[in-house]
């Protein structure tokens, strides 16, 4: 678990968390498969996620959880956003508020709207049918790894979905997630890859009977 130093919180976040939070996303998922794939520019690709990040926390959907993990100085440096039961697919009108932020993050990018089209095709289906809160993003600021505020905002998200006693659903492009999630009960359910030359991505279920947290 985080030391006294970091505490989790789960306030409604302002335009200035928001955008604190998106710079701590673009830091953290820099380095992934997909993110790779999608920016190959290594010195602009921080900055189009941020933009995209920007995007997710700012039209979330009605009913959206925020928990953040947060420093002495009320610093965000690990973010949880959640959609519980009932809330997935996002509203017509939460899509559309998210489209410009999405085009101006990709617009570069030769191909990244063919792309991120695609990706989204194919992993909407794998969403599954029965009540389920969906982890949307998990995320820990790269100079805070190592200590325990990924499991911390797992333990307190999944307290919630295992109070209400339905199932979670995640998906990860990065293969080295799998051991991680695992550890809370999640299997995985599918592979895809949605892209021939692209990353696969991994979708993950956990129920709510199985799970078994393992120490950090």
């Amino acid at each position: 678990m985080p030391g006294p130093d970091i505490r989790l919180d789960n306030r409604i976040l302002s335009r200035r968390e928001i955008a604190e939070a998106s710079v701590v996303a673009g830091r953290a998922f820099a380095d992934g498969p997909f993110s790779q794939f999608l920016f190959p520019d290594e010195q602009r690709r921080p900055h189009c996620l941020e933009i995209i990040h920007r995007t997710v926390f700012r039209h979330p959907g009605p009913g959206a959880i925020f928990q953040t993990a947060r420093d002495e100085q009320d610093r965000i440096v690990g973010l949880a956003l959640w959609i519980p039961t009932g809330r997935y697919p996002l509203s017509a009108w939460s899509q559309l508020s998210q489209l410009p932020g999405s085009l101006r993050a990709v617009y570069r990018r030769r191909g990244a709207l063919r792309i991120g089209v695609a990706y989204s095709r194919a992993t909407a289906p794998l969403h599954p049918k029965e009540p389920h809160w969906y982890l949307w993003v998990l995320m820990t600021d790269p100079d805070f790894q190592g200590r325990g505020i990924g499991t911390a905002l797992m333990d307190y998200g999944l307290a919630r979905v295992d109070a209400e006693g339905v199932g979670t659903y995640l998906e990860t492009n990065n293969e080295v997630n799998l051991a991680f999630y695992q550890r809370f009960g999640f299997i995985l359910r599918s592979t895809v890859q949605p892209v021939s030359d692209g990353p696969e991505l991994f979708a993950m279920w956990r129920d709510v009977t199985t799970r078994e947290v393992m120490p950090t």
